[in-house]
């Protein structure tokens, strides 16, 4: 009985006790019962979260304050609540508030959709309103390698950096992908790898005239490691000066760039240069340029003294003097299917990672080597034609290919298990069946296994049927 006591003169002086004229808050705070205050409502850049707003509110002195503004459902996990201006104190709907007060509507930045903040291609906050409401994106002048996009995501139309800025670390802009313009200041002595990898609208590239370290020489619209003429990072609108002697791996990471020309006097092109650019139908080197060439009108970028392909897109037709897939060469194109000639002997790590759109592959009966995870996360493939010509394998080279249902092999089961794959042989066909080749019916094993042979037209592959 004594604790249940307790409890209850706990409750009644928690919540308040009202008597005729005074209003008792707490532990004796008196509020005059005729008085009236006038809640402010601050949404600061964040208006368009809200279902309904107001500006302000009155209401009386012994009145619970109700009827605050509500978010939009989708920024409920991001909206921390409403404070009192430049305090900690936060109020609720029914809480008392004992005066005239402005309350301000924050968010938990690393949950926040910014897309709310984004309008007609524009961003909505100036470079010193972002610094002020995301002060972890920049540190002692650097813009740190947490992806900027954890911070921005669709927030970014056109970006001007201002001379804080002096470093900017591997991967801080990617994945903004509505980010259309970029000025990199005088005070920018650093950029590091895939700074604007997977944004896609990038466009228009300036490096302001005072910088020491980077230019965008002939408004190419590309940002030029001064000292070593190297581009990189590319976009959209980008016209590759004739100065330029190589592009750095990535430059052109998920760029809507559509045609592209390589002067002659580029001399060294980095692996994935031009990954993921799904638009891009036109690459030309030009005939001056001793160390690569687009022959036979290819769309490609062949290196002439190896003959390999180190970069292709969806409208590559790989000539037959190719005799190898480079690294990263086809990485996230977004052709339906492609033709690899006889020629071919080898094919590169990653070489074919990310073409989702691709549903079936012959390899030719010369691969003899397939570099690791060549065909990674080919979503959409669903059947392959295998070699027996094949004596190395890398590391899941059919892995999360989640589609792949066949693969027919064009040899034994002796042949495959003596195929070298690395790490314990995992070539990540988990969920396929492999089907060994067998041409004449009269010699399939009645063994239960799965055999295959040509159809008449010599390419499509037909499963011998087993009749007991």
């Amino acid at each position: 009985m004594k604790k249940w006591k307790k409890m209850l003169l706990t409750g009644i002086l928690a919540v308040g006790l009202v008597v005729p004229g005074i209003v008792m808050i707490g532990c004796g705070h008196k509020v005059d019962n005729d008085a009236t205050y006038t809640i402010t409502y601050d949404y600061g850049k964040a208006l368009k979260f809200f279902k309904v707003t107001q500006e302000s509110q009155t209401i009386q002195s012994n009145e619970w304050l109700t009827d605050m503004p509500a978010i939009r459902s989708e920024y409920e996990d991001a909206f921390k609540g409403w404070f009192i201006a430049g305090s900690d104190k936060q109020i609720k709907n029914y809480d008392f508030v004992g005066g005239d007060v402005t309350l301000e509507a924050r968010f938990n930045v690393d949950k926040v959709w910014i897309s709310g903040l984004y309008q007609n291609g524009k961003y909505m906050m100036t470079w010193d309103e972002i610094k002020q409401a995301y002060p972890d994106a920049i540190v002692d002048g650097e813009i740190k390698n947490k992806p900027v996009n954890s911070y921005f995501s669709n927030l970014l139309g056109e970006l001007v950096l201002d001379a804080e800025v002096t470093t900017i670390k591997d991967g801080a802009f990617q994945g903004c992908y509505r980010l259309t313009s970029i000025t990199i200041p005088d005070e920018v002595t650093q950029i590091g790898r895939d700074v604007f990898s997977g944004c896609t609208m990038l466009s228009n590239i300036t490096v302001e005239i005072g910088n020491g370290v980077y230019d965008s020489r002939d408004n190419c619209n590309a940002i030029i490691e001064t000292s070593t003429n190297k581009l990189i990072t590319g976009g959209k609108l980008t016209v590759i000066p004739n100065s330029v002697t190589s592009i750095e791996s990535g430059a052109f990471d998920g760029r809507d760039l559509i045609s592209i020309t390589i002067p002659s006097s580029v001399i060294s092109i980095g692996s994935r240069a031009f990954g993921r650019c799904d638009d891009l139908v036109s690459i030309i080197v030009d005939e001056g340029n001793t160390v690569y060439d687009s022959r036979n009108n290819c769309n490609a970028i062949i290196d002439t003294s190896t003959n390999t392909l180190i970069a292709g897109c969806k409208s590559t037709i790989i000539p037959n003097s190719v005799t190898s897939i480079g690294n990263s060469a086809f990485y996230g194109c977004t052709f339906t299917t492609i033709t690899i000639p006889n020629s071919v002997t080898s094919i590169g790590l990653l070489a074919f990672q990310g073409c989702n759109r691709l549903t079936s592959i012959t390899i030719p009966n010369k691969v003899n080597n397939i570099g690791t995870q060549a065909f990674n996360n080919c979503m959409g493939l669903i059947s392959v034609i295998f070699p027996n010509s094949v004596t190395n394998m890398g590391y899941a080279v059919f892995s999360a290919c989640s589609k792949l249902e066949s693969l027919y092999y064009l040899g034994n089961i002796n042949d495959w298990n003596n195929i070298n794959v690395e790490h314990n042989g995992d070539h990540g066909l988990t969920d396929s069946k492999i089907y060994f080749y067998v041409e004449n019916e009269a010699n399939v094993p009645n063994d239960g296994g799965n055999y295959w042979h040509y159809a008449d037209d010599g390419e499509t592959p037909v499963i011998w049927e087993v009749v007991a």
